[in-house]
């Protein structure tokens, strides 16, 4: 059995008892009271039904005087005791039986003894006590105190068992989810009843499941990150490796030109691992700065401004325009560096993909007076509704045909949302009719 489940069943045994024995003594004394609180009427009553009985057994035998006992209130009927010469209670052949668990208290209330005889001279005595009927466990008297005590624990004992068992229940399933996650279970679930429980424990447990999910998640995100890097990197790993092989060919190395080509390839390459890794290293340092930052005030418009002639500059060649609804200055908390990486991505990715003499269009939400908008919408072709929650996911490309050379890591936006995260803001991504992408940036104002 576990130790856990037997502290809390003796814990609860002895809280349980513990209450018992106060109810019973609180009994016993409310009897005490009530006892004590007999009124003169009653024992009016009882001293004249006592010289009635004592009358009729001298005139007509003692079988008359039982007869005439019966006749009486049952509360005051009880209270008479007769005893013969034997000293044999001869009463209680003429009252009614008791179950065994009830008991009397008896208590002598008349100061002297009755001592009489019938019509043929046959010696009895009269006592005259306050009787108490109740049930063995709240007896008065200490008859069957043993029966009373072992009963008591009896069901106090039961009742600690369910109790604990009630408590224990919960806990230990709590335990054993925690054991098969440890041993590397992560799908692992707690369930029972007391999960419908709005108590602590319910609450509790529905904490560690909730836990248990994310932490599912992120091994999920940590084993797909991996994965994509690994891919990533292979690409240019082999290409650079092709491009070495040839260099260390003698055809190669006495042939100028050829023997350039392949040293530029390698190098760039290696310009582009050191760009991957670069890019990974940048998003790892967002998604995982635990931190708090410091942010200070800054112009929305100077952010959008140094972002949009940069991007504009790579998209006059091609036409495109970026148009923006410069308002009156804006100041929001920030990080101006980081927050400058975040608006350079979604720009930058929103030239890339509107088609040439198009419009990139970056509008300003100013209407609330906590945060403010910032939509970024360019007219490409969008992306599929059923891939649109996985833009924000590391290495994810919308088509999968597309490498690096026309469309980059995959790490640009997942950039962004770990960046907007880390300011405490939110990112939006949704397609718009008839065609294009817009990405909502909302970023908290300064107070």
């Amino acid at each position: 059995m576990n130790k856990i489940f037997i502290k809390m069943w003796l814990i609860s045994l002895i809280i349980i008892t513990l209450t018992a024995a106060l109810v019973l003594f609180g009994t016993r004394s409310a009897g005490k009271l009530a006892s004590a609180r007999k009124t003169e009427t009653h024992m009016d009553i009882l001293r004249q039904s006592e010289r009635e009985l004592i009358l009729r057994a001298q005139l007509y035998g003692i079988n008359e005087a039982m007869s005439y006992v019966q006749t009486l209130d049952p509360l005051i009927q009880e209270q008479f005791y007769i005893y013969n010469n034997n000293n044999d209670e001869i009463m209680s052949t003429f009252k009614a039986k008791k179950p065994f668990w009830i008991v009397q208290n008896r208590k002598t209330i008349s100061n002297h003894n009755n001592e009489f005889y019938d019509r043929w001279g046959n010696y009895f005595r009269l006592e005259i006590e306050d009787v108490l009927n109740m049930p063995i466990w709240f007896s008065l008297s200490y008859s069957g105190y043993a029966l009373r005590t072992f009963i008591s624990l009896f069901i106090s004992a039961i009742a600690a068992y369910f109790l604990a068992y009630q408590m224990c229940n919960s806990i230990l399933a709590i335990a054993a989810t925690v054991r098969e996650v440890k041993n590397g279970n992560m799908f692992a679930k707690i369930s029972g009843t007391f999960m419908e429980n709005k108590d602590e424990v319910g609450q509790l447990a529905h904490s560690i499941n909730h836990m248990i999910e994310s932490i599912r998640d992120m091994r999920s995100n940590e084993q797909q990150l991996l994965s994509d890097v690994a891919h990533d990197l292979r690409s240019p790993l082999a290409r650079q490796k092709l491009a070495l092989n040839f260099i260390s060919k003698k055809e190669v190395q006495f042939n100028p030109l050829k023997l350039n080509e392949f040293i530029e390839r390698a190098e760039i390459e290696n310009e582009r691992l050191n760009d991957l890794i670069s890019e990974v290293l940048i998003y790892l340092r967002a998604e995982n700065s635990n931190t708090s930052i410091s942010l200070s005030p800054i112009s929305l418009n100077q952010i959008l401004s140094e972002v949009i002639e940069d991007a504009a500059f790579e998209a006059h060649p091609q036409n495109k325009v970026i148009h923006c609804n410069l308002q009156e200055d804006i100041i929001i908390l920030g990080i101006y560096p980081k927050l400058i990486r975040a608006f350079e991505n979604v720009v930058r990715n929103a030239v890339f993909h509107t088609p040439m003499n198009t419009t990139i269009t970056i509008n300003i939400d100013n209407s609330d007076s906590h945060i403010v908008r910032i939509d970024i919408i360019d007219q490409g072709d969008g992306v599929p509704e059923n891939k649109v929650h996985l833009l924000t996911r590391p290495f994810f490309r919308s088509d999968s045909s597309r490498g690096t050379v026309n469309g980059g890591y995959g790490l640009g936006l997942p950039i962004c949302q770990a960046i907007i995260n880390e300011h405490l803001g939110s990112l939006a991504i949704a397609n718009i009719d008839p065609h294009g992408l817009k990405v909502s940036i909302s970023l908290n104002k300064k107070k």
